[in-house]
């Protein structure tokens, strides 16, 4: 994650938030442009966005906290704009253990099927599901298709959406973003899941899916996706869905 020091006026953060922002370095973090993530360096996380941006994912990380899971949420603010600070994580993101692929991906596959444990009673659905099942889209782009998906022809994809988008299933509490950067481990010991801006119930399979490509980015090989899918259990994973995953990204 690249950190770059700014400086801010602080009378732009609602009152219950400038406390934490007075005599602390201040360094903008962001990966995206829907959202500014500031990093405090008395340690703590202070994300904004657009009015009721991040309602869910204050909900979600109080959630998911008491389930030791995620960060502890200090202070979460709507007026014009969202703000959501929490308490920084301990450990450092899954991309600094790519060292050691198989040592990462057996705590990764544990992670995750504590997370796919997890009694979904009180949790929210996830908007990954509603994008799923609610796009019309039918464009074309491979970027985020897992390498084994990469011959899919933009016909394929219509056919598959078309015939297997019924398999989806509200079956797990996932993550909804179960990439490297948003799992934060300590000396390869699970320490929070972050950004959960896309978690709730779902099925699964997403979570499966979008960790094999972030794999794939990252290690520029698939060849630890049969060893993720065995440590997970292959009994639960149905390739079909994984195929559908695919075809609906490549449809964006």
């Amino acid at each position: 994650m690249n950190k770059e020091q700014i400086k801010i006026n602080i009378k732009d953060y609602p009152s219950e938030i400038r406390h934490y922002l007075k005599d602390v370095e201040v360094y903008d973090c962001s990966s995206s442009k829907e959202f500014q993530v500031l990093y405090l360096s008395s340690g703590h996380y202070l994300k904004s966005g657009k009015k009721n941006s991040l309602f869910l994912e204050n909900k979600l990380t109080r959630q998911l906290h008491k389930k030791m899971i995620s960060v502890k949420v200090i202070k979460y603010a709507s007026r014009k704009k969202d703000f959501l600070l929490t308490e920084e994580a301990k450990g450092k993101s899954s991309l600094n253990y790519l060292d050691n692929p198989t040592a990462l991906i057996r705590v990764l596959a544990y992670y995750m099927k504590h997370l796919h444990s997890i009694d979904t009673y009180g949790f929210p659905f996830s908007e990954i599901m509603n994008i799923y099942f609610n796009s019309k889209k039918e464009n074309y782009n491979i970027n985020y298709a897992l390498l084994k998906y990469r011959n899919m022809t933009k016909e394929d994809a219509i056919r598959i959406r078309k015939e297997r988008l019924h398999k989806l299933k509200n079956d797990s509490l996932i993550h909804g973003d179960f990439c490297l950067p948003n799992i934060i481990l300590n000396n390869y010991l699970p320490s929070a899941m972050i950004d959960l801006g896309n978690a709730g119930i779902g099925d699964h399979h997403i979570d499966i899916y979008w960790l094999l490509w972030s794999l794939e980015y990252n290690l520029k090989t698939d060849k630890y996706n049969e060893y993720f899918l065995e440590l997970y259990g292959k009994e639960n994973v149905d390739e079909e869905i994984l195929e559908l995953i695919a075809a609906l990204e490549i449809l964006g």
